[in-house]
């Protein structure tokens, strides 16, 4: 499968709007159809509704952490099979949790898009048909 010539749907969960943004425009321009949020409550109502083929979240956000939307993620039915992608500042105790946590990559800021969009392509092709 071409990742390229599909049209998969992410969501970019971040507290910070440049981040979100230029993530989304990074990826808009590879042909991905992308979706925000700012925090942990959004991103749970977002990845319910829009049911996205992977999202890049941020651990250190407030209110609700990362760490916690992907635990409540995967308690949900709609939720719990969508891949995730965390992404945090380089600190030894995200690292270290990041590594330890069931997710499927993880990736530090600030980010090498050319390395993002990589881990993206191998996780789509290794577990998603666009819209599925």
């Amino acid at each position: 499968m071409d990742v390229q010539s599909q049209t998969f749907k992410i969501l970019v969960v971040d507290d910070e709007e440049d981040v979100r943004s230029l993530l989304g425009i990074m990826l808009e321009k590879r042909h991905f159809n992308v979706d925000q949020a700012a925090n942990g409550k959004e991103a749970l109502i977002k990845a319910n509704s829009v049911a996205p083929d992977l999202i890049l979240l941020d651990i250190h956000m407030p209110g609700m952490d990362g760490f916690q939307v992907y635990r409540r993620l995967k308690e949900l039915e709609n939720t719990k099979n969508i891949p995730v992608i965390f992404c945090t500042a380089l600190r030894i105790p995200d690292i270290i949790n990041g590594i330890k946590s069931p997710t499927d990559d993880y990736m530090q800021k600030p980010f090498d898009f050319a390395l993002l969009h990589e881990k993206i392509n191998k996780i789509l092709k290794d577990t998603k048909q666009p819209g599925q």
